[in-house]
């Protein structure tokens, strides 16, 4: 017996293992037996071809213009004409037509005893009976739902074409808030956040789904102080990998209401992507194109009036420009008396190319779908450069009379990106750029960025800070010598990273109908990421501390595992015509693993410079005999895992009333550390909903269509990180064990309690709608480490930050005429933050959580907003004036700045209010779009500014001191400036940027609001030009076009860091880019 149920078992995993392998070739049988079958039947006496003509009108009689019509089951095709007219070839008496048309329900017409051809269409009105894929992609009738939710089509994602698709969604959707990351070729992180952050060390990025299954989207949560200082870069996150071309269509899940059934994943929504997938009916072709150049937007804002400054200072505190003397301007290769925006010159046109095709064709039983995309961009910064491959193949099965469906999909993304620009300050070719005084020539500095070290070289002799080892080594020629500094061409083509990425998603899902209306759905998906970073450093470079004045070498690799399994049981029925039952039970896996190695060589005691050799292991410089040498790092095996039971129900009643809820029972990994030997720790997280069609309640309005109110309720999560909180530290050189750390005190995944209501409304024959909708979300046991009284970092779980807010959006559309259409839409949201409690200490005084660099810090305190900033700003006596040091005495008196508590609270980086308004246009076969978002409130912060202010480029300095009182003093000219507090107190100009530019202040933080042109794009669409239905359309569009309203010299949107902490603030961002684009889209 034992032995049968054995046999059976093999048998199941033989039979499943050939089912998968046969996936791949049995379509292309299946096409050749229906190629078969046509031989075959090619002798059966069929009737003769022959030509169908007809018109197609709408409603009211008027002619409609390029409706798409299809025999159906074949590619066989025609568009009508100006005056509604269609003409098609048909192969029996017995083929159907299909008339499809934007805005117009489908229609078909059976030739089979039709004794007319003419087709009325009427216009869309079945919005009731919309599918919604919602969570762990279950499909809902749209008004059945009790959240809100909004839907957005493959159109929307690929009509203006961007490398990270995510991008695109900016403006689209009430309640959601793009922040982009201007990474250079290949682009940067973006973040996503909906309805506010709550995290402050967690996410706050929503979850990502495709297909079903929830990815990692590879994005760090909490940006560091080092982005500010430099030498690092931002990255880019998993999900901008997707080629948007394969997306079907997005459904945002807003709320956690709606996300539920992913427990501790859901706590910031959810967004779910359905790929495409192949379509029965013969082989059809699509072809893209699109080819964008990318130039500067806004250049950083610089005066051009005065030049460098004397001595060795890299700054615009010297004379005017073009008061030099010739010999002056002669006796260095770079100076000039006129002036030049280095910036301009510096700065290439980026230019990207994206080229791809897709298949798509099969049977009613066999499917299959293609693709292929390839993107190649030069960045703004030279040599900077992006690559990018993607392939899916998907085939889909329906076998015994469609009872079973198999969907199979494979997709691989390889992709590479060099000397992606650094981030802040040190290493960065921006740094010393955007310093650069007007009438230094950097043109020289670009034609001789390097030379063969020699004893007259400071890199070489000096005696702290420079390496003997460089003479006759190539080191950069600049003439500045300061531990950020460096020549921006030498960093540009000495200092090289290369990044490159393997992913490979692998995903098959099944699902049966076992009996009568109960089916059976599991899904398995392999999510495998393998990345290498090769980063050279040539010697030279000036960095922090001078650390590393020989060369620097770099190789890591890391791989990554998601593994994700689900098994789901669906019941669907009907009772009595009058009550709906949906009930769906199921149980989920996930695994993580990934493993870290790297070599480093940071060499200062190099004995051959600029090369990976053994020699350059040894420590053995005399004042430094601890230097840094080769080190190697492996991370080993970390694993991540968590397994939940879930189970949704939802009731309909009359068709007029909808009651859901929603329950999870979820165990981490993260957790069962502390669990002591008794067993596994879970949390359960829960929902509850309901919806009532109003005007099934009301007397029939012919201009109502729909009248909904929702209501939701829910208990989400966010977890902690998984790591061992008690780990300790073994030193092998003396036998010594670190001393325990602070015990984590009853752990608990961040919570979230959440309710939204909201209605939904459709009227004049669903041409206009809009839903307006409220929610209020409490996070609790927020994840913190503080600091205790003897210094020591303890985890806690502590605070509760509120995010209450109205989301409104409405959409409508006009069919003018048969040669007009109009579609707009708009939303507008807004969203309250605040921090209600934080934690406390011993003494029982609320916990200050901050951070950020000596500029500026981000402050968590009770009673504030997440993402306050706070900075140093003048101290004033009791009257209110800004103190002077040595006042009257103009060499010196400068203004005095704060203690260095940074106690002036100055915004807040988030805008409470985001809108955005669209619009399309269509006449006849051209299509005009434009979209329109903006933000209203907030603040930025431009670190960028401050350091413009301190070395005399602003303008504001440059027009001071043209301005300015000029007063003699001790025989030396000053030009003064009042101070900004009405004493009529006065320092020199100099003094006082230099102070504040120093220490940045309220002076560099501006209101965030601006309105702007963002999208704006023309199209041409020629359906019939290559034969019926093989047609091409050409579009042009613009990005980032322009700003209606700006109150701020950089952009709002501007930020160091995607992750947590730094979305408002600028350090030596690249500029934002305009993108000019031609698309060229065939259809075969």
């Amino acid at each position: 017996m034992v032995k049968s149920k054995s046999m059976k078992k093999n048998q199941k995993c033989k039979i499943g293992l050939l089912a998968f392998s046969l996936s791949f070739f049995v379509p292309f049988f299946a096409n050749a037996i229906d190629q078969g079958a046509g031989k075959v039947t090619a002798n059966v006496t069929q009737p003769s071809k022959r030509t169908i003509k007809g018109v197609v009108s709408d409603v009211s009689g008027e002619p409609l213009i390029g409706v798409s019509v299809l025999v159906k089951g074949t590619s066989i095709g025609a568009s009508t004409n100006i005056d509604g007219v269609y003409s098609v070839e048909v192969p029996n008496n017995n083929a159907v037509l299909e008339f499809s048309y934007v805005g117009y329900q489908k229609a078909t017409l059976s030739l089979a005893n039709a004794s007319s051809y003419d087709v009325v269409m009427h216009e869309e009105t079945r919005v009731l009976q919309e599918v919604v894929v919602t969570a762990m992609g279950i499909s809902r009738e749209s008004k059945t739902l009790t959240y809100a939710t909004q839907t957005i089509k493959n159109e929307e994602v690929t009509r203006i074409k961007d490398n990270n698709f995510i991008n695109s969604l900016q403006g689209k959707g009430a309640g959601l808030t793009i922040v982009p990351n201007n990474s250079g070729a290949g682009g940067g992180a973006s973040k996503i956040v909906l309805r506010g952050s709550t995290s402050i060390l967690g996410t706050n990025q929503p979850l990502i789904v495709v297909d079903g299954v929830p990815m990692q989207d590879g994005m760090g949560t909490q940006a560091t102080d080092n982005m500010i200082l430099g030498g690092g870069r931002s990255g880019d996150d998993l999900l901008s990998t997707i080629n948007p071309e394969d997306i079907d269509n997005m459904t945002i899940l807003k709320g956690p209401n709606a996300a539920a059934l992913y427990g501790s994943a859901a706590n910031n929504g959810v967004i779910v992507i359905t790929t495409k997938s192949g379509a029965s009916g013969s082989v059809k072709v699509n072809v893209s194109s699109t080819t964008s150049i990318e130039t500067i937007a806004m250049y950083p804002r610089t005066q051009q009036i005065y030049g460098i400054s004397g001595g060795d200072q890299w700054s615009a505190w010297g004379p005017k420009i073009g008061t030099r003397s010739a010999d002056e301007v002669a006796s260095a290769p770079y100076l000039m008396n006129s002036a030049r925006n280095a910036v301009k010159d510096f700065f290439n046109k980026g230019v990207t190319t994206t080229n791809g095709v897709t298949l798509s064709g099969g049977t009613e039983n066999f499917r299959t779908y293609f693709s292929y995309n390839n993107t190649y961009q030069t960045g703004l910064i030279p040599n900077n450069k992006f690559t990018r491959n993607n392939v899916m193949f998907k085939e889909s099965f329906s076998l015994f009379d469609k009872r079973i469906n198999i969907n199979t999909s494979l997709n691989w993304i390889h992709q590479k990106t060099d000397n992606a620009p650094v981030v802040g300050q040190a290493l960065s070719a921006l740094y010393a750029l955007y310093r650069t005084p007007a009438d230094i020539d950097m043109r020289y500095f670009k034609h001789n960025y390097k030379h063969l070290g020699t004893v007259a070289d400071n890199i070489v002799s000096d005696p702290e800070k420079g390496n003997p080892k460089l003479i006759g080594q190539p080191v950069q020629t600049w003439y500045w010598y300061d531990q950020y500094l460096n020549n921006p061409y030498w960093v540009a083509n000495m200092y090289n990273d290369y990044l490159k990425r393997d992913r490979l998603l692998a995903n098959i899902t099944l699902d049966a109908k076992i009996w009568q209306n109960i089916k059976y759905q599991t899904r398995f998906n392999v999510d495998y990421v393998t990345q290498n970073n090769l980063n050279e450093e040539y010697a030279g470079m000036n960095r922090v501390g001078f650390d590393y004045v020989g060369g620097k070498y770099y190789n890591g690799d890391s791989r990554s595992s998601d593994i994700y399994n689900d098994h789901m049981l669906t019941w669907n029925d009907r009772f009595n015509d009058k009550i709906d039952v949906n009930v769906a039970v199921g149980t989920s896996f996930s695994r993580h693993y990934d493993r870290n190695t790297s070599i480093t060589t940071a060499i200062d005691t190099c004995g051959v410079p600029n090369a990976f050799v053994p020699q350059n292991n040894k420590h053995s410089r005399p004042n430094n005999p601890n230097g840094s040498a080769t080190s190697a790092s492996d991370s080993w095996n970390n694993k991540d895992w968590s397994t939940a039971l879930f189970a949704t129900a939802s009731v309909g009643l009359f068709d007029k009333v909808y009651l859901d809820g929603s329950y999870r029972l979820e165990w981490a990994q993260s957790f069962q550390q502390f669990t002591q030997g008794s067993g596994y720790k879970s949390f359960d997280y829960y929902s509850a909903g309901v919806n009532v069609l109003i005007d099934k309640f009301l007397p029939r309005r012919d201009w109502l269509n729909q009248l909904k109110w929702r209501g939701s309720w829910s208990v989400v999560g966010n977890p902690i990180p998984n790591t061992l909180f008690a780990r300790q530290s073994y030193d092998f050189s003396n036998g010594t064990i670190s001393t325990r750390p602070p015990l984590f005190d009853d752990p608990q995944p961040e919570t979230t309690t959440s309710f939204e209501t909201g209605l939904d409304v459709w009227m004049f024959e669903n041409k206009f709608n809009f839903d307006l909708t409220y929610y209020n979300s409490t996070l609790r046991n927020q994840f913190l480490y503080v600091t205790t009284a003897n210094g020591e970092s303890k985890p806690v779980n502590t605070g509760k930050i509120r995010n209450y807010g109205l989301e409104f959006q409405a959409s409508y559309r006009w069919n003018i005429n048969k040669d007009w259409r109009w579609q707009t839409g708009f939303n507008i949201a807004w969203n309250d933050n605040r921090i209600l409690e934080t934690y406390k200490t011993e003494s029982g005084a609320p916990y200050e959580v901050q951070m950020g660099p000596n500029a500026f810090k981000i402050k968590y305190v009770e009673g504030g907003r997440y993402g306050d900033i706070y900075v140093n700003s003048f101290a004033r006596d009791e009257n209110g004036h800004i103190k002077i040091n040595d006042a009257g005495n103009y060499e010196n008196a400068v203004p005095v700045m704060a203690s260095g508590k940074y106690e002036t609270k100055v915004g807040n980086m988030t805008s409470p209010v985001t809108l955005g308004w669209n619009n399309t246009f269509t006449w006849k076969n051209f299509t005009l779009y434009f979209l329109i978002d903006g933000r209203i409130g907030g603040k930025g912060m431009s670190l960028t500014e401050a350091d413009l202010d301190l070395y005399g480029l602003s303008e504001r300095s440059a027009q001071d001191r043209l301005n300015g009182e000029r007063v003699m003093q001790n025989g030396k000219e000053y030009i003064l400036k009042p101070l900004p507090d009405g004493s009529g107190n006065k320092v020199s100009v100099e003094n006082y940027y230099t102070t504040i530019g120093a220490l940045p202040m309220e002076d560099h933080v501006y209101n965030a609001t601006s309105l702007r042109m963002r999208d704006i794009s023309l199209s041409y669409d020629m359906p019939n030009l290559f034969g019926k239905n093989q047609g091409m359309t050409a579009q042009f569009s613009v990005k980032n076009a322009f700003f209606i309203y700006k109150d701020s010299p950089v952009d709002p949107d501007i930020s160091v860091s995607a992750a947590n902490g730094y979305s408002g603030i600028d350090c030596y961002s690249l500029p934002t880019t305009r993108s000019f684009a031609l698309t060229l889209k065939f259809n075969f």
